[in-house]
């Protein structure tokens, strides 16, 4: 009676110290644009607008697993609020399952999150899943929170993963589910001879090979295309009489030996070659930059841009000058006087056409005034 006592006072210390993370967590919530169009207390929320979000599985409604899961997800994303890169569906979905896992096991309220439980879930994942690794860091991951969080009562020996992932003693192995058939491989090469015959050279055309040429790697590997695009150079290797491909998985760590299968062996080694080819131009141009010399060649190029612009303006000039030299000319042509005319002598308005290159036909005194006032003759 007394430990039935002691067991409800204690899950009730957890229940209040949950409801204050949880309404910190829900004016979080609010603020999290990835979750618009959501409310806090749905079944489920929509993941930046398209992916399903389920709290707990279809059908269940314990509330307090589903409140702890809220907020288990809320402080995960509301941490990497300020990250650049944004945290995939696939992710947040992942990290939804673990209080599914423990659910699916028994657990229905704070007070059942122990070690036993842990282990008994653990033990679930392992029998459910072909590779349970990423699985089973997603549950070491919530069962940290909540004892960050002081949601439980004593602390768990958690279970590494290490030992979970599929590796040879050269590093981890493609999966094979991810492996494509022989007529993928067959229709990956057809497409890439459809790129080579219309081949011109273009930009375009290098990159419509690179997309085709990484398909490779994406398939025969089963490498995403983040993985793909942080390939060495030199990334083919052998060993032991084995090919293998060296892939970072992670950012800050080593690569990883990837085995590559047989049947695309000479894929990849074909890709390799022709990517070396398209891209040596680039890679020749990136070094020249990073070891200053490109510089040299920008400062050549601008001072053939400066010495070309002074051609211009000089030849500008130039022109500019004799157009001068020819208006001037035209100009006194057109306004040298007919005859002599002396400076005292007065002229009537009529008779100015004998002495101006310029004259008005009128014979009408108010428009030949009109006339030369028009053409600043007073």
């Amino acid at each position: 009676m007394q430990n039935t006592m002691a067991q409800d006072i204690l899950h009730e210390e957890l229940r209040i110290k949950l409801s204050r993370l949880a309404s910190q967590a829900e004016e979080r919530f609010s603020k999290l644009s990835c979750f618009n169009g959501s409310k806090w207390e749905d079944l489920s929320w929509l993941y930046n607008g398209r992916h399903n979000v389920y709290l707990l599985a279809r059908g269940e409604t314990n509330a307090e697993l589903m409140l702890l899961n809220k907020v288990f997800l809320v402080s995960y994303l509301w941490d990497r609020r300020a990250d650049h890169k944004v945290v995939s569906a696939g992710r947040v979905m992942d990290l939804s399952a673990a209080v599914k896992y423990m659910a699916a096991q028994g657990v229905v309220n704070l007070r059942e999150l122990d070690q036993s439980s842990y282990m008994t879930t653990f033990k679930y994942i392992q029998a459910r899943y072909k590779s349970p690794a990423g699985a089973c860091r997603v549950l070491n991951y919530f069962i940290k929170f909540i004892f960050d969080s002081s949601l439980v009562v004593s602390n768990f020996d958690l279970i590494g993963t290490q030992d979970l992932q599929e590796k040879d003693k050269y590093g981890r192995v493609a999966i094979e589910d991810k492996l494509p058939l022989p007529e993928l491989v067959k229709a990956i090469i057809a497409l890439k001879w459809a790129v080579q015959e219309q081949w011109d050279g273009s930009f375009r055309a290098q990159m419509d090979m690179l997309s085709v040429l990484t398909q490779a790697f994406q398939y025969g590997l089963g490498l995403r295309i983040g993985e793909v695009l942080r390939l060495p150079k030199n990334c083919l290797v052998t060993i032991n009489g084995e090919l293998y491909c060296r892939v970072w998985t992670e950012k800050g760590a080593e690569p990883i030996a990837r085995y590559v299968p047989t049947i695309w062996r000479a894929a990849l080694c074909e890709a390799v070659l022709r990517i070396d080819a398209i891209c040596e131009p680039y890679r020749k141009r990136a070094l020249s930059i990073e070891d200053g010399s490109y510089a040299e060649t920008l400062d050549y190029r601008f001072q053939g841009r400066i010495e070309a612009i002074d051609r211009h303006v000089e030849s500008a000039l130039d022109c500019l000058s004799k157009k001068i030299e020819s208006n001037v000319s035209a100009s006194e042509k057109q306004l040298r006087l007919l005859k002599y005319l002396p400076d005292e002598e007065l002229v009537e308005l009529k008779n100015l056409r004998e002495y101006l290159p310029f004259a008005s036909n009128s014979h009408d005194s108010t428009s030949l005034l009109k006339f030369y006032k028009k053409t600043a003759l007073r």
